[in-house]
């Protein structure tokens, strides 16, 4: 269901960095959509006062704002969204345009193909780089992996640097520091350059045992340790204060030292990852906060 969202704020308040953040998510989904603005500092662009612009449509005065989504949504069989700003500068028709565009355009908003879910990996290796892969479906050509949202690389299904065969778009990274729960993406495209996949993950890049949480299907992430000490004989994983029952294992107390669960409920959630001696004694808690898409 559409919706028109109306943020305001004083000046230097961060409304068009905001703006930049809206677009820059929703456009690295694989979302299609318009940035507008008018009268921006930096002319046809919306600019941050901490120095990022983006092109952006100029919004003059007889553009007709239902006109111009309809076009779009025609020439690219959807309109997801349109994000405006420095709406107060405005015609009035101009926000009525806007309302036309949720209340007749709205139902065409989200009739886009969901992306697929990719199962997302990665593993490091002994000279501290990391080797990421994916298993996508056939109509993926190439990965590109991105972590905070910095480009890691693209592979395609094959490395052709390799003389072994692959199908899981493996790409080699060396990270320059060593830092915790780092946002990882794996966005997959097909022949035509058209995202079709997406997976989610969270990395902890350090040599030590690790925590990491990777998406393997849809609603599905496996939440586990990696680089765990021998002495660590099982682990539970709670879910905001819930027991959360392994899907291969079929058990709570997990020797395999991971917790693979499908989610019915997504969003924001808080997961505790309990590790256990042999003895069946507590050894430890890590504790992480995670948005599941």
């Amino acid at each position: 269901m559409a919706t028109l969202r109306f943020s305001f704020g004083t000046m230097g308040s961060g409304k068009s960095t905001l703006a930049l953040q809206i677009h820059h998510n929703l456009s690295s989904r694989g979302m299609h959509g318009l940035l507008c603005t008018h009268l921006d500092r930096e002319g046809a662009q919306v600019s941050s006062r901490l120095g990022v612009a983006v092109e952006a449509v100029d919004v003059g005065p007889k553009l007709d704002l239902f006109e111009l989504a309809r076009q779009h949504r025609d020439h690219h069989g959807v309109l997801h969204y349109l994000v405006c700003d420095e709406a107060q500068f405005y015609a009035p028709e101009q926000a009525d345009q806007l309302a036309r565009v949720v209340d007749e355009l709205g139902a065409a908003f989200w009739n886009a193909t969901p992306l697929a879910p990719a199962e997302l990996a990665w593993a490091r290796q002994a000279d501290g780089s990391y080797r990421f892969s994916a298993v996508a479906g056939t109509d993926v050509a190439e990965v590109t992996y991105l972590v905070d949202g910095y480009t890691l690389g693209t592979a395609p299904a094959d490395d052709p640097k390799t003389p072994e065969l692959e199908t899981q778009f493996p790409l080699a990274y060396t990270f320059k520091n060593a830092t915790s729960e780092r946002f990882v993406e794996a966005l997959g495209f097909d022949a035509e350059g058209v995202q079709v996949a997406r997976s989610i993950g969270l990395l902890d890049v350090t040599p030590n045992t690790s925590v990491f949480i990777r998406q393997t299907g849809e609603d599905t992430y496996e939440v586990g340790l990696e680089r765990a000490p021998a002495e660590v004989a099982a682990v539970e994983l709670r879910v905001d204060g819930y027991l959360v029952k392994d899907g291969l294992s079929g058990e709570t107390h997990v020797a395999r030292g991971a917790v693979l669960a499908t989610y019915s409920t997504l969003g924001e959630r808080e997961f505790e990852l309990r590790t256990f001696n042999a003895n069946g004694t507590l050894r430890g808690t890590l504790r992480r906060t995670f948005t599941l898409e």
